[in-house]
């Protein structure tokens, strides 16, 4: 009897200690397993969040080198060339005057119902063209008619086929001598630049005004072109505008368009 009891005895303990030795190693396993797996998920995620910043600063960064907004080249018909850091500002006879594009038809300024001020709209992003006749500050005619805008680079102009004609169509505007009025018009422009490189164009659909069509060639050199009383540049990344001024006995204009 006594042995038979012994047994048991034994029998019970060590049962005890294997269902205490087993709930033990659950919860020492159970508890690093957890704590390090914890930590391995927040460093996934801080790591995921740092590599996302990275790409974005450098889809930015892509989109600056992109954009050839660099220095701004001015073209003035009655007056000289001042530099600007302001595709808005040009400065006519040492006076800044305020040009912005402040929509998709541009700005124009009238003074007594009549026009004095007319700048391209904000649908060209590279170019400002059009004309000016009133200074806002000091009150006083400040006359000219402008072109101005990140013209394209060298490197650029390089790239563009030789084997294609590219169509440019966009607005004028000037002031017609036998008129004595500032009036506006379309502009649309042919660019060959194979074995002959020339730009062909035609300021044309004046508005209220008896002016008739105005044509003329010119011989483009890098990333301007000249003849026939016209000349300007190529603006913008892979020439996407171009813009100039013309000048006869009839017509003093600028005029500028896009691809």
């Amino acid at each position: 009897m006594k042995k038979t009891l012994l047994v048991i005895a034994m029998s019970t303990v060590l049962a005890a200690c294997g269902s205490s030795g087993s709930g033990m190693s659950g919860k020492v396993v159970d508890k690093p397993t957890n704590q390090v797996s914890g930590k391995k998920d927040n460093i996934k995620k801080d790591d995921v969040k740092k590599d996302n910043v990275k790409k974005d600063d450098v889809k930015k960064d892509d989109v600056k080198k992109d954009d050839v907004k660099k220095d701004i080249t001015s073209m003035l018909l009655f007056n000289k060339v001042a530099k600007t850091d302001n595709i808005d500002k040009i400065i006519i006879n040492g006076k800044t005057i305020n040009i912005p594009a402040e929509d998709d038809d541009g700005t124009i300024k009238r003074k007594n119902g009549t026009i004095v001020r007319a700048v391209s709209g904000t649908e060209y992003k590279y170019v400002r063209f059009g004309f000016n006749d009133w200074n806002d500050e000091d009150k006083t005619e400040v006359t000219d008619v402008f072109v101005q805008g990140y013209v394209t680079p060298l490197e650029e102009m390089k790239k563009l086929p030789s084997d294609k004609e590219m169509t440019y169509t966009g607005k004028a505007s000037g002031i017609s001598h036998d008129e004595k009025k500032w009036i506006l018009g379309d502009s649309e422009l042919t660019v060959k630049l194979g074995k002959e490189k020339i730009v062909k164009g035609k300021l044309f659909n004046w508005k209220d005004s008896k002016m008739s069509d105005v044509s003329f060639k010119a011989n483009v050199t890098g990333n301007k072109f000249e003849g026939n009383g016209a000349k300007g540049y190529f603006f913008g990344k892979d020439a996407a505008e171009i813009g100039g001024v013309y000048q006869s006995d009839k017509l003093a204009a600028s005029f500028g368009a896009k691809k």
